[in-house]
């Protein structure tokens, strides 16, 4: 009976360890699959943990006819005291050979690239994040989704 309880324990501390749900994960789809300069996508983040870290990461969900390896984003953060921060981000996409990085399914390829890691927020508050692509190109095909997840961090 002690074997039982043993191992009925064990798998309750495996099973709620894994799947913790991430603090923030939201996307948009992208109109047309076509990505304007002029239409960014801005998500509203509630905060109220200002003591653990957490790690960002940029969703990008773009059909397999993306003609490039990469792309460039600003993602500009605005606090909850009015003060902005804006960063460019580079996101890998694929390989040299063009071996895509990101899950396939179907003609859509799912990626995942992490911007920020371990991060804290200062203040408590509501947050602003606005994703814009940079490329050089005004309008941007093949791109089906941007998101924004955020989870906390790994103690590693």
């Amino acid at each position: 009976m002690r074997n039982y309880f043993s191992l009925a324990m064990l798998c309750a501390i495996l099973l709620s360890s894994c799947g913790e749900a991430a603090f923030f994960d939201k996307s948009e789809a992208i109109e047309g699959e076509s990505w304007n300069w002029n239409n960014p996508v801005e998500f509203n983040v509630d905060v109220k943990d200002t003591v653990n870290a957490f790690d960002f990461y940029l969703k990008l969900r773009t059909t397999k006819g993306y003609e490039y390896s990469n792309i460039f984003v600003f993602v500009t953060t605005t606090f909850p005291d009015g003060k902005m921060k804006k960063d460019t981000v580079e996101c890998p996409l694929a390989d040299e050979s063009g071996a895509w990085y990101g899950k396939s399914s179907g003609s859509l390829i799912d990626n995942k690239i992490l911007f920020s890691h371990k991060r804290i927020f200062p203040q408590q508050g509501n947050y602003k994040f606005i994703i814009e692509q940079a490329m050089r190109e005004k309008e941007l095909s093949e791109i089906a989704d941007v998101g924004l997840l955020i989870e906390k961090s790994k103690s590693n």
